[in-house]
């Protein structure tokens, strides 16, 4: 709604011409990112790029920012004398677009308590599972690492939120390297590393399994180790994150000097 109202009262409350075409380009990158997050996107033409973002509603989050911004100029303008007005219709707005998600919240009892902990290694039920994974096999299969050899012996784990290490020892050498999955499924932005000394690391490359779990290769004439596996932001989210920062910025910065003029005037 908020591009539709921006195009019939935008130009209409004359508007500062700089904060009219700020806002109207804050309008369009919203749009475009708005379009992106649906099936009208073609997405089948990118999949370098989909596999990267991962889940197209992603880019809602700089849609949102674009059109809060843009409506917080347009409602200023159309409220210049009743700042009281402004914010309490902003608040009953607020309050009446998230009534319908407290109500689901009440109603479905999907509220946290204090004695309430879902385990870290149940995460199918409450996560887009990637493909080849299975999620009755990923509840399973819990903290346990799978190697393609008969003879990968772990000794010690630690698992906290996205970040899982295992030291491990291989009791025979083998001709082929050797595949191990980390019991994390695996998403774009995993990094990983394998120590086998007190200053000796390697990096190792990340991949999906044949379980849809993060998956590393080590040589086959590594014998003991420790395989740390760890999940870093991608490009694309730094991005966003940078984009909506600016946004805010601009905004404050964009209201400081709206009230500054106000005043010389």
């Amino acid at each position: 709604l908020i591009p539709l109202l921006f195009l019939l009262f935008g130009k209409k409350n004359k508007m500062q011409d700089g904060i009219y075409r700020f806002s109207a380009v804050l309008i369009v990158t919203g749009s475009i990112f708005l379009i992106a997050s649906t099936d009208i996107f073609p997405w089948e033409q990118f999949p370098w790029l989909y596999n990267r973002i991962q889940f197209p509603w992603r880019s809602l989050m700089i849609p949102m920012c674009c059109f809060s911004a843009a409506a917080g100029f347009l409602w200023a303008s159309l409220f210049r004398k009743k700042k009281q007005v402004v914010v309490l219709s902003t608040l009953i707005i607020c309050l009446a677009g998230s009534l319908p998600l407290f109500m689901d919240v009440i109603r479905h009892d999907i509220y946290p308590s204090e004695e309430f902990r879902l385990e870290n290694n149940r995460i199918s039920g409450a996560e887009w599972l990637p493909l080849r994974a299975d999620g009755e096999f990923t509840d399973k299969n819990k903290n346990t690492v799978i190697a393609s050899v008969p003879d990968f012996i772990t000794f010690d784990f630690d698992r906290d939120g996205l970040c899982f290490s295992v030291d491990f020892e291989i009791q025979a050498a083998h001709a082929e390297k050797i595949m191990v999955e980390i019991p994390l499924l695996y998403y774009t932005g995993y990094q990983s590393k394998l120590f086998t000394g007190e200053s000796v690391e390697q990096n190792l490359a990340v991949y999906q399994g044949p379980h849809g779990f993060t998956t590393v290769e080590i040589d086959p004439d590594v014998r003991h180790g420790t395989i740390e596996v760890w999940y870093q932001k991608t490009k694309a989210q730094a991005a966003s994150e940078l984009f909506s920062a600016v946004l805010f910025l601009l905004a404050i910065g964009f209201s400081v000097l709206n009230k500054k003029s106000a005043d010389t005037v």
